[in-house]
């Protein structure tokens, strides 16, 4: 049997780190957050109010799917990940063709809510405003998850799909 990739997707503060840590202790599953292995160079622009350029989120995915490779020849991963573009969202599909996409929807105002409440995070309100414009649509095969719910309920229904 082949273990399974589930990557819990959306904008800061929609619950991916909460979530993905929940969903891999009550599966067994290893939990990849993709805050704690972005370069540092990433989080300062975005605490700068800047956003990413695409060279160097190419240059990150590129990461991102080897320690993926990795990590799936001993267990099934739940990762929690910003991917704002398509390009990137189908390269995960690419090289990893049964991987589980969930996006947490959640509209802008409750986002903003959650992480003024996070003193601790590199998204400011400013890059987060500009993040959530600038999400592109989401093409590839995924489910939608409303993560206004309480964290067991979002939860519940995470299970459910996978």
């Amino acid at each position: 049997m082949d273990n399974k990739l589930i990557v819990i997707i959306g904008i800061p503060g929609s619950g991916k780190s909460t979530l993905g840590k929940k969903i891999a202790e009550l599966k067994g599953y290893t939990f990849y957050d993709m805050d704690d292995t972005m370069p540092e160079h990433m989080k300062n622009k975005m605490r700068n109010k800047e956003l990413v350029s695409e060279e160097e989120r190419g240059a990150y995915t590129k990461v991102w799917l080897k320690d993926f490779r990795k990590l799936l020849k001993n267990n099934s991963v739940v990762a929690s990940m910003v991917i704002p573009r398509e390009r990137q969202r189908e390269m995960v599909y690419e090289n990893f063709p049964n991987a589980i996409f969930i996006n947490l929807d959640i509209p802008l105002e409750v986002l903003k809510q959650r992480l003024q409440n996070r003193k601790d995070h590199f998204f400011s309100i400013e890059t987060l405003e500009k993040a959530f414009n600038n999400n592109e649509k989401i093409l590839i095969k995924h489910f939608d998850v409303d993560a206004t719910q309480s964290i067991n309920n979002v939860t519940d229904d995470i299970l459910k799909l996978i």
